[in-house]
């Protein structure tokens, strides 16, 4: 996984994805987890315990730039 200037790039032995982050909804941030939910009605999720500090500033400074919503700890499943 890769954060590039204007996309979220994951690849793999088999696949390529290129994510535009025009594309995120909102990032949603729980007790255990990451999500970063898609205009296209899909999750990426990523595990709290492997994310650092850095990562997670990242993305709310990729919030900021991109006017994308950034819900702390209290969010819930709608």
């Amino acid at each position: 996984m890769t954060f590039q200037d204007h996309y979220l790039e994951t690849k793999n032995n088999f696949v390529e994805s290129k994510c535009l982050y025009t594309n995120f909804e909102y990032i949603a941030e729980t007790q255990e987890n990451i999500f970063i939910k898609l205009k296209t009605e899909t999750f990426l999720t990523f595990p709290k315990d492997q994310i650092d500090n850095e990562l997670k500033n990242y993305l709310k400074d990729l919030c900021s730039r991109y006017q994308i919503e950034y819900i702390e700890e209290n969010w819930v499943w709608k």
